[in-house]
């Protein structure tokens, strides 16, 4: 799609590197990895974590970002010990490699039990939760070696000097009640570049403290233990493998072919603990010979699309189900 350009301040970024230091305990003997690209606001993690408190930022070869084992050596080889990874990077690295590591932490994307269970020996796994408007992270949840991992991963708690609201419109939602996450604290973006009709929607003067609010969009709600569980988007957009994507902008993509009358994309399980895009769509019979093979949408989509909102599968159908509402 078309990137927003986030104002960020300084003092969101010195507020990072306090998280980082008293939360994660990172000091100068540490030896993080440099994995995201620095066009990802992950990066900016990795720089705080590391060059703004003394430790080492050990910066990843680009030939290493896509090959795990050439990944799991470099941080046996360099005795990496904190890194941030997506769920879906992590999966893939033998643990037997990773013993340098004392804690880990994964974010972009959601964590499933099964791949905190199987990097469970480490000392720290630690899921965090939070868009470029508020400085990459406001929530985080720590497991450590030996405690029970429960069946959804929560996305844990406020980090120092963030304040979490989970509303209903304007009101506050009780313990179990769904309802749009909302962040408030040091971290507010200042808004959108160039963008002041957006800024004002997603940036509201918040009504429990001073300062903006930043509306993410984001369902959640609180659970007993003080905790915060994701629970999908109140929109149509999803995060698949650290990118923000929008459904209907690849909808819209699909149906400006003239062999296709209409289509729905959905993010679908895989079965093996990640997730895929895939596409519905109902042929215009009207159209050419009435046919249309998934290669020739794909080529057609790539044209149009970057290739992380490609669908990994095409579904013909012979119409597209509605619910009541038409939907």
């Amino acid at each position: 799609g078309k990137p927003k350009g986030v104002m960020v301040e300084h003092s969101g970024v010195a507020n990072l590197r306090e998280y980082f230091r008293h939360t994660q305990g990172v000091d100068k003997k540490d030896r993080a990895l440099q994995f995201a690209s620095y066009a990802f606001d992950a990066s900016l993690s990795e720089f705080a974590m590391t060059i703004l408190s003394g430790g080492t930022l050990y910066v990843v070869p680009y030939e290493y970002r896509k090959d795990m084992k050439k990944l799991a050596e470099y941080i046996k080889e360099n005795k990496i010990t904190i890194c941030v990874l997506p769920p879906v990077v992590l999966q893939q690295l033998p643990v037997e490699k990773l013993s340098s590591l004392r804690t880990i932490i994964t974010a972009g994307s959601e964590t499933t039990k099964s791949i905190v269970e199987k990097y469970s020996d480490i000392g720290v796994y630690s899921n965090d939760y939070g868009p470029s408007e508020t400085t990459v992270c406001a929530t985080y949840w720590k497991h450590l070696k030996g405690e029970t991992v429960p069946e959804r991963v929560p996305i844990g708690r406020p980090m120092c000097n963030k304040q979490i609201y989970i509303l209903n419109g304007e009101s506050l939602c009780g313990p179990s009640i769904k309802g749009e996450l909302c962040i408030a604290g040091d971290g507010i973006a200042r808004g959108y570049l160039g963008m002041p009709r957006l800024t004002a929607e997603k940036f509201a003067d918040c009504p429990f403290t001073e300062g903006k609010m930043y509306r993410t969009g984001d369902v959640a709600r609180w659970l007993s233990d003080g905790n915060i569980e994701y629970l999908g988007r109140i929109d149509n957009q999803i995060k698949l493998r650290g990118y923000r994507i929008e459904l209907d902008e690849i909808e819209v993509v699909a149906n400006s072919m003239l062999k296709i009358k209409s289509c729905v994309a959905k993010l679908m399980k895989n079965g093996a603990n990640d997730e895929e895009i895939v596409l519905y769509y109902v042929i215009d019979k009207e159209v050419g010979n009435g046919e249309i093979e998934s290669g020739e949408i794909r080529r057609y989509m790539k044209s149009k699309l970057p290739e992380y909102m490609i669908p990994s599968y095409f579904i013909s159908i012979d119409e597209i189900p509605l619910n009541c509402n038409g939907k």
